[in-house]
């Protein structure tokens, strides 16, 4: 738990270090969201960014970098990973807004590599029945959310986190 603590301080501070106004609350507390909603947090030392999973799975990855036009900095939410189709649930309502902003937020390939890191290819992937090719292996990436787009963001990680605790059990 300690760990934990030391882990999300970390990713705050760095937050705080890159970010500014606005776009740090926001991060500041999607972060706190994945906090409360039991994400555990791994602090990348070699990249700017923190790896967030639940039950052991990976959930999101958030990315923050400064910007030279003394701008308010920058921030990334990659998630969806796992080969997994994104799907409703029994448990979690969503709506036809929800569908239509996750599916125009999907992240295609454009041959970074990192995938191919992994052991991954992009591939084909469902979202809300709906077949879309050459997508990475984040599924969904998400550039500095505010508004309602961040609550967006954190409905879709609700559910992601039905889908993974039903896949758990």
């Amino acid at each position: 738990m300690v760990d934990q603590i030391n882990a999300y301080s970390q990713i705050k501070m760095k937050l705080n270090e890159t970010l500014s106004g606005e776009r740090l609350n926001d991060a500041l507390n999607f972060v706190d969201y994945l906090h409360e909603s039991g994400r555990t947090c791994e602090l990348n030392e070699n990249h700017p960014s923190a790896v967030f999973k639940l039950a052991d799975e990976y959930s999101c990855l958030v990315m923050y970098q400064e910007c030279n036009d003394n701008s308010m900095g920058i921030w990334f939410i990659l998630c969806w990973r796992n080969n997994r189709d994104v799907y409703e649930h029994e448990s979690y309502s969503i709506d036809n807004n929800l569908k239509e902003f996750a599916q125009n937020n999907i992240k295609n390939c454009f041959d970074c590599g990192g995938c191919r890191s992994q052991g991954g290819e992009p591939t084909r992937r469902s979202v809300f029945g709906k077949e879309y090719d050459n997508v990475c292996n984040d599924v969904f990436h998400f550039y500095s959310p505010e508004g309602e787009n961040l609550k967006n963001v954190i409905k879709l990680m609700e559910l992601q986190k039905c889908i993974i605790v039903d896949n758990n059990a």
